[in-house]
């Protein structure tokens, strides 16, 4: 009797454990999405108010577009330094250049492929940054690819590559802008369902 009551007590124990680790699974998956969602509200505001903002008829912008937000497409992959990197030209959407540092090298598998993803870093900044295209480009996408700017700098050889911040060049908006065009590197072929669809500019305004 003592050995049955044992065994139901470990039980219980086992299923308590189980909704723990479902319920706190759960807590950090709606955080991450507030999370994503809080920084898309943030962007939008800026873009709706800020005198930086690329926006040049702001009574007009409604908001930008994106992906559903999927966790699946918050991606760790293993990371290469690259050491001893010099600043190199990186060619820019209207022939101009400028300077990015070559951090590393991001390796990650995607449906049993694996992919390999140039990590940028502009001297100067906070973050590093990751031009990349993919498979959507010029369909739900801009066609001259998107942006995460804001990988952090990793503290192992494993970095987070987190695609549902994909946002989209400064010149989608602006034809003012000019922007850094992906490096071969960072050419997927696959798509990339997340981050910041294709910017539908108002009636009132060029189209692009």
């Amino acid at each position: 009797m003592k050995q049955k009551y044992l065994l139901f007590g470990a039980g219980l124990i086992a299923l308590a454990l189980v909704i723990f680790l479902v319920l706190g699974n759960e807590n950090d998956t709606q955080a991450y999405r507030e999370k994503v969602e809080n920084d898309r509200l943030n962007r939008d505001r800026y873009f709706k108010n800020s005198a930086e903002s690329p926006i040049s008829q702001k009574d007009s912008f409604v908001g930008l577009q994106y992906f559903a937000i999927n966790p699946d497409f918050k991606i760790k992959a293993k990371l290469t330094l690259i050491k001893g990197a010099e600043p190199f030209p990186i060619q820019m959407t209207k022939g101009d250049a400028e300077k990015y540092a070559k951090f590393g090298y991001a390796t990650f598998k995607y449906q049993g492929k694996e992919y390999k993803m140039l990590l940028l870093h502009k001297p100067g900044d906070k973050f590093l940054f990751l031009p990349f295209l993919d498979a959507s480009n010029g369909k739900a996408t801009y066609r001259g690819g998107r942006y995460i700017n804001n990988v952090a700098f990793p503290k192992t050889d494993e970095v987070i590559i987190d695609f549902n911040y994909s946002t989209n060049p400064y010149c989608v908006y602006n034809d003012d802008y000019t922007c850094p065009i992906p490096p071969k590197e960072n050419r997927l072929d696959f798509e990339i369902s997340a981050g910041e669809k294709l910017y539908k500019k108002p009636e009132n305004q060029d189209s692009k």
